[in-house]
């Protein structure tokens, strides 16, 4: 078979090539531009082969127009192919363009008088562009076989060009040998083939492999939103059921016992006192209640900032307990403080008194009528310092204890008067204590009590 016969038969496919990759490129939905490029690249590189393999006439002048086609063609699926992922990169285009200009450029020079030298220029300018397509692929990451079939072919396809320019230096005189018989010609044919038939295949299940990879992203994002609304829902719905039940029961209690105190005449004081104290106990509760709702939405809706002023750590853990000293009194609880008065930290004031508010609460609900809290404080270092809220109550589990600081809403244990609650209080603290860039651990054991350590730094 001549060598123009094989010249031809490439020009062809590479025509074939083109018209497929067109085809492609317009049956789909969501065009892709690299898909065009590719076909175009096809359609300058047939033309220059068919050229080449036409007519021995002028060939001199004909090799550098080859060299002008042949070279715009391998730029431009050097291009689409390092950039199949379709995106794209600065550097690299620049590299390519600059390597395609001087190759063009050095083509120009050959106008005047063609020889060995445009031949040379042409297989280290194509060669380059492959071997360049060739690194860029394997560094890719993640690398599957497919990317590393395709680089290595275009690895060997660059091997093959710069050693036909190296043939070309060596061979004055002899300007056809791109079309005649010789090593050089019959290694770059040999990886000219290897190279279609890989690059046409390969960038077409690339773009499929990439595809694929957006469908299963896509399906995963779309089943994580589908989770997470799932989430809120069962959230949504638990929160609802146990505001309901929460606030039924306190305000049906203050109902019943607002109705004593109107309807029954012969009570005595020590009697309206214990109902009165009982009304502003399940009246602290309801606010309490309340406010960790109201935070609680304000926080979820993005309507919450923080405001962070100097605060006296001693005045804050003092006026949450006398907003519960009624609770406290109740139960008869000692509240035992080893606070310097010192002791400064830059917070927010509403958040640090609901952090503070929900922990004592906490600390009075689950502790025996008739114990004690303690709340000390100490500096861990020059930036943080340690508050630890103490009671010697009812603990907790081991596997409670490790499921505490959740983003989960969890219905909260009762107390041992059997007071309850939503289990929203430590969600509170827990956003709350991180918005201020320190951190809350607990310690317990069933029958002994909890211990709440949390670290804020002296400098929010």
């Amino acid at each position: 078979m001549s060598t123009s016969v094989v010249m031809l038969f490439f020009s062809l496919l590479s025509f074939l090539i083109s018209g497929l990759y067109l085809f492609f490129y317009f049956s789909r939905v969501k065009k892709n531009k690299g898909l065009l490029i590719f076909a175009l690249a096809k359609f300058f590189e047939g033309i220059g082969v068919g050229i080449m393999g036409s007519d021995e006439e002028h060939a001199g002048l004909k090799f550098i127009y080859v060299g002008f086609l042949i070279l715009t063609g391998m730029f431009a699926e050097i291009s689409a192919v390092i950039s199949y992922d379709q995106v794209y990169r600065r550097k690299s285009q620049f590299f390519l363009t600059a390597v395609f200009l001087l190759g063009f450029t050095g083509l120009l020079f050959g106008l005047k008088e063609p020889n060995n030298y445009v031949a040379m220029i042409h297989g280290l300018s194509a060669g380059v562009l492959c071997l360049f397509g060739s690194i860029q692929l394997f560094k890719r990451k993640p690398r599957s076989s497919l990317l590393f079939l395709v680089a290595s072919s275009y690895l060997l396809f660059s091997i093959a060009w710069l050693y036909s320019a190296y043939h070309a230096s060596h061979h004055i005189g002899t300007l056809q040998l791109m079309t005649t018989q010789n090593s050089a010609h019959l290694f770059l044919t040999i990886c000219t083939v290897l190279n279609l038939v890989v690059s046409t295949i390969g960038y077409l299940m690339l773009q499929k492999e990439l595809d694929e990879n957006r469908i299963m992203k896509d399906a995963e994002i779309i089943q994580e939103d589908n989770r997470k609304l799932n989430h809120l829902i069962q959230t949504k719905n638990l929160f609802f059921s146990l505001i309901a039940h929460d606030l039924r029961g306190p305000i049906g209690g203050l109902s019943q016992l607002g109705e004593l105190l109107t309807q029954e005449d012969d009570l005595d004081q020590s009697e309206r006192k214990e109902i009165i104290q009982a009304i502003a106990n399940t009246s602290k509760n309801s606010f309490i209640l309340l406010d960790n709702l109201l935070l609680w939405a304000r926080s979820e809706s993005g309507g919450l900032q923080m405001h962070p002023t100097e605060l006296l750590l001693k005045e804050l853990l003092e006026k949450s307990i006398s907003i519960l000293i009624g609770n406290l009194r109740q139960k008869q609880l000692e509240v035992r403080m080893h606070v310097p008065n010192q002791f400064m930290i830059r917070a927010d004031a509403e958040m640090m008194g609901s952090i503070f508010r929900n922990l004592i609460h906490n600390a009075v609900k689950f502790s025996h009528p008739e114990g004690k809290i303690e709340i000390n404080a100490h500096n861990l270092d020059s930036h943080f310092i340690q508050i630890e809220i103490r009671d010697y109550g009812t603990g907790m589990s081991s596997e409670t204890l490790r499921n505490l600081f959740t983003t989960e809403l969890k219905k909260s244990q009762p107390g041992t008067n059997h007071e309850s609650g939503t289990g929203l209080g430590l969600l509170l603290i827990k956003s709350f204590i991180d918005m201020h860039g320190g951190s809350i651990t607990a310690d317990s054991k069933p029958n002994e009590g909890t211990s709440f350590f949390i670290q804020l730094p002296v400098e929010a």
